[in-house]
């Protein structure tokens, strides 16, 4: 008898309104600074936020080309900024957004709030919990974000986008179950770490910016009937800081830009089967196993120890 979570359907956001509180004039037309707006964002420290933040500005989300496990440019000068975008300038503290017009006027929102759906069994483990039907959005950090230990914990017909960092992230000793998961346009498709486990079935990533699929330590992740879209400058499947990390394929299709990776570090191993993958090359220092799949358009190379 599990706790069943039903969202019927829901979207959770971690977006508000800009809060123009501690915003003021900076200078030129249509550019303001604030000095607060970093303490207002839910997280651990303030190198974190900085990672991960972003604004929706009439509509659009603007990263200024950053993410958080991917391309970090230099925060530009505020001087070189066009409506629409936003910079933080280190010595002052302070974060500035250029707009057209009024602040008060434009439509800006902030990721005020660290993740869509949270659990944190750090003492007691977590067992026996449905959550399904849901759908998580612009959230700071992860769409849904799995600490402590859990075990019997199912995801089924979820979907998190436009998150800061990782669709859903696994971390610690948590066993979790997926059955149908859309991840769209965060950071990181899906973000497994630790000593976590993870199955998982009829997942779509696609557009994540930095990675689709990423494992960091020693987790054991089986990804089955899925299908990975790689978009340019992300990532396909990154096996990464590997102390005996596990991925296990079946039936997945991969795809990418060519020049795009498939990269297994060493102390890690990666089992494949019935996989269609178009686009990427292997690169691979760890052991890979594959059978009964098909390998297009990239190229195999397996460096010393792969």
């Amino acid at each position: 008898k599990p706790i069943v979570i039903d969202g019927h359907g829901a979207t959770i956001t971690g977006c508000d309104p800009l809060r123009f509180d501690g915003w003021i004039e900076a200078g030129s037309p249509g550019l303001y600074k604030s000095t607060n707006f970093i303490s207002e964002l839910e997280e651990f420290t303030d190198d974190a936020k900085l990672m991960r933040v972003f604004f929706r500005i009439n509509g659009v989300i603007q990263y200024m080309g950053r993410t958080s496990k991917g391309l970090k440019p230099r925060f530009r000068a505020p001087s070189s900024l066009q409506p629409g975008e936003w910079t933080y300038v280190e010595k002052e503290k302070a974060f500035y957004l250029k707009v057209a017009g009024k602040l008060a006027d434009a439509k800006v929102e902030a990721p005020y709030r660290r993740n869509g759906v949270t659990i944190r069994a750090s003492k007691v483990a977590l067992s026996h919990v449905v959550i399904r039907n849901m759908i998580v959005s612009r959230v700071l950090n992860d769409g849904y974000s799995v600490h402590g230990t859990t075990s019997d914990l199912l995801f089924q017909n979820i979907a998190a986008y436009e998150c800061g960092d990782d669709g859903i992230s696994p971390h610690e000793t948590c066993e979790i179950a997926i059955d149908g998961l859309w991840s769209v346009g965060n950071s990181t498709g899906m973000g497994n770490a630790n000593l976590s486990i993870t199955k998982a079935s009829n997942v779509w990533l696609e557009g994540n910016r930095a990675y689709q699929l990423m494992t960091a330590h020693a987790p054991l992740t089986e990804l089955r009937n899925s299908v990975i879209i790689a978009s340019a400058g992300s990532q396909p499947v990154f096996l990464s800081n590997s102390q005996g990390a596990r991925l296990i394929m079946d039936n997945v299709q991969i795809s990418s830009p060519t020049g795009q990776k498939m990269v297994v570090v060493s102390n890690a191993a990666v089992e494949c089967s019935r996989l269609t993958v178009v686009g990427p090359d292997w690169d691979i220092a760890g052991k890979v196993r594959v059978t009964r799949s098909a390998l297009g358009g990239g190229k195999v190379a397996c460096s010393e120890g792969g």
